[in-house]
């Protein structure tokens, strides 16, 4: 069950690659196990295989998302901090900072899913509030994580998995 939930962290300061004054297309959703009825619900595949690892399909998430519109700012790859696996690490602009704080606080224990062009890149465990400007998303491949990177950066947006 543990290769089920990918670490959900935020993180401090790193040199950003990318830049846009942009919105992204990353969308953050609640996890329906709980409580989600008809229409509140959507079905939604992993991105690629090897982000599924095995677990079932399709991923059931809440319609409306917790997060959405961000304002961009940067994108790119680094080391986990754990120390295993790589990191995408989403920069937004310091506006979504109380937005990521009330999403944390309001989804602690939660599964979230990472979603760009209606595929889930990310399903993780919110284990505690944090007050960030970034998103960090754990993969187990630097090319997992370079296509994170891609496909959340507005204008650069590979729709092709």
């Amino acid at each position: 069950m543990q290769k089920y939930f990918q670490a959900l962290a935020l993180s401090a300061a790193i040199a950003p690659i990318c830049h846009a004054a942009d919105t992204t297309p990353l969308t953050i959703h609640r996890e329906c196990s709980r409580g989600a009825a008809g229409s509140d619900r959507l079905f939604l595949r992993y991105w690629s295989p090897e982000v599924a690892r095995g677990n079932p399909e399709p991923v059931c998430v809440l319609r409306k998302p917790e997060l959405a519109d961000l304002p961009f700012r940067s994108a790119r790859v680094e080391p986990s901090p754990q120390g295993v696996g790589v990191v995408a690490v989403i920069e937004l602009d310091e506006s979504a900072r109380p937005l990521i704080e009330q999403m944390t606080r309001d989804n602690k224990g939660n599964l979230v899913a990472f979603v760009v062009d209606n595929r889930v890149v990310s399903l993780a465990m919110v284990t505690r509030a944090y007050s960030d400007n970034r998103i960090l998303v754990s993969t187990s491949t630097r090319a997992d994580a370079e296509r994170i990177v891609l496909a959340v950066s507005p204008g650069k947006h590979d729709k092709s998995h």
